[in-house]
């Protein structure tokens, strides 16, 4: 027996049609919006005809990892390609569901909510001082002069930003998450920096959100121990993916973007063999190069097997107006009230140097390895320049980097893959 056919079962056709525009359409719009002070949240909360698409047309695949915000999933879906896709699921607590509460949970639901925003976010017009009085059949009730409105439930609504300024106007991990990791993949889309994550879509369906992003394979922290495995290309390959951090962190600077999370594991890492960037395969490449301001600095092909990735924006504060933020640093020792350019920077040399004393004592436990020794003690000085500076500042210091700032033979391939 064919299923009937609903208004809903339509919609759900409708969209199913086009999964892969949903999926890869609309990102530039919301980097106007998180631009030009826009309705994010309207916009975000817009885009549920993902919903129906999940577990269907939209299919979680392994679990790739996770952590105390979510979990990371490899996701399948129609004419993907050979490229990889992964999903962030969170689940959401710290968004108001309207509808569905027991009654004694609605005074306090009641009271929590601006009416002014229930109509903003339900398309709703009526009088802004009155409130929401009860459920009803699966609708919140609205009264006021005279007028009784409904709103279809599932509804969800901005909560207030109370650990925060009065400037700041997405507080939710979610929101945040996403609208910081649109606007710096926007870097990478548009061949200004490849060393973002590619974030590409959100979806906030009930009790859960998506994040839509590529996925990448390599951790930092999982991989140095093959990096150091190799003493006579150790240190090259440090300070290659060093310099890439530096580039991609002055970025966010501009932005008066903090991460503030930035530890090894939230750094990626792509192979450069088999990458594409700019419609050139960074493989063929004599050098890869980074611009910041006057300053130009080479990486040689042969030193950077690895092309790092910045991602998981769930803590992070954007700071420029529209402030964006996350409500997780509000439990944090660290203040999220002003902006820091030695934060994130110093954060990830921290993580690192634990990191790499523990390799090292791993693979040189008693320190016999004279030439092992010496290559480590190049990184640890090099870690000790970089302590307590602004990654501009670094990048700004003729003394830092010297080799790299050196402009090759004009016969060589240069690909650029970070300017400013």
């Amino acid at each position: 027996m064919d299923r009937p056919v609903t208004p809903f079962s339509r919609k759900v056709q409708f969209w199913k049609r086009y999964a892969i525009d949903i999926l890869f359409n609309g990102r530039n719009e919301t980097f106007d919006v998180i631009n030009t002070g826009g309705s994010l949240i309207e916009m975000l909360t817009g885009e549920k005809e993902l919903c129906p698409l999940i577990g269907s047309e939209i299919r979680l695949g392994k679990r790739l990892g996770g952590g105390g915000y979510g979990e990371v999933f490899e996701i399948n879906f129609p004419e993907k390609g050979t490229r990889k896709y992964a999903v962030k699921v969170s689940e959401g607590e710290d968004i108001t569901l309207l509808g569905g509460k027991a009654m004694k949970d609605q005074y306090d639901l009641r009271s929590a909510i601006s009416i002014k925003d229930f109509m903003k976010y339900s398309n709703l017009e009526g009088d802004e001082n009155s409130s929401p009085s009860y459920i009803e059949n699966g609708k919140v009730v609205v009264l006021g002069k005279g007028r009784t409105m409904r709103a279809h439930l599932p509804l969800f609504l901005r909560k207030t930003c109370v650990n925060y300024t009065k400037e700041m106007y997405i507080c939710e991990p979610y929101y945040a998450e996403y609208a910081v990791g649109n606007l710096m993949g926007r870097y990478y889309r548009n061949g200004k920096s490849i060393n973002f994550i590619d974030m590409f879509n959100f979806a906030l369906c009930t009790r859960k959100s998506y994040i839509f992003m590529e996925q990448i394979d390599l951790v930092l922290g999982k991989e140095l121990k093959n990096i150091l495995s190799n003493p006579e290309h150790m240190v090259g390959e440090m300070k290659c993916i060093l310099i890439q951090i530096l580039h991609a962190l002055c970025i966010c600077q501009r932005n008066l973007i903090v991460h503030w999370d930035l530890h090894i594991k939230n750094v990626f890492l792509d192979w450069k063999r088999g990458t594409i960037y700019k419609n050139e395969k960074l493989e063929d490449a004599d050098f890869l190069a980074y611009e910041t301001g006057d300053d130009v600095f080479y990486i040689p092909s042969y030193d950077a097997n690895y092309i790092v990735k910045i991602g998981d924006w769930g803590m992070s504060v954007k700071y420029s107006k529209p402030m964006i933020g996350s409500s997780i640093n509000s439990s944090s020792e660290n203040t999220a009230a002003d902006f820091d350019d030695k934060y994130d920077l110093n954060y990830f040399l921290e993580s690192l140097d634990e990191k790499l004393n523990n390799i090292v004592h791993q693979i040189d436990p008693n320190g016999e390895n004279e030439y092992f020794q010496q290559e480590m003690g190049k990184i640890y000085a090099l870690l000790r320049k970089m302590s307590s500076r602004t990654p501009l500042n670094i990048l700004k210091d003729p003394g830092m980097f010297k080799k790299y700032r050196i402009p090759p033979k004009d016969d060589a391939k240069i690909v650029v893959i970070g300017t400013d």
